[in-house]
């Protein structure tokens, strides 16, 4: 084999491992770009018919909460929304895009029994 030849399959192979790399490296950054990132909601009330009323909602900064279980109770205990939903307005038209109380609930991380 010449010198040519040699050279020619090294610089490809170089050319293949720094082709690897830079794709390894974008996809790498493209996972983490996706990475989701959470607030929690929780619902204060006691009623279902106040499900829908961002007023009754307090941010907090953890999804677990007093009185909050994965049991099939009726009313939303803490909700999960993305982080860009950190403020009443924007919890209002979130709550918006349901149709029912069930909906909330059935969307919630946890729910609660109502309280008598």
């Amino acid at each position: 084999m010449n010198i040519f030849n040699t050279k020619s399959i090294l610089g490809t192979a170089a050319m293949v491992l720094i082709l690897g790399a830079s794709a390894f490296t974008i996809s790498n950054h493209s996972t983490a770009e996706k990475k989701r990132t959470s607030v929690y909601w929780k619902y204060n009330a006691n009623s279902q018919s106040l499900a829908f009323d961002e007023n009754q909602y307090s941010l907090v900064g953890s999804p677990s909460a007093a009185g909050c279980d994965n049991d099939p109770h009726p009313l939303p205990c803490v909700l999960e929304v993305d982080e860009s939903i950190d403020t009443r307005p924007e919890l209002e038209t979130y709550l918006a895009n349901f149709s029912t109380t069930q909906d909330i609930t059935d969307a919630a991380l946890t729910r609660k029994e109502i309280n008598p």
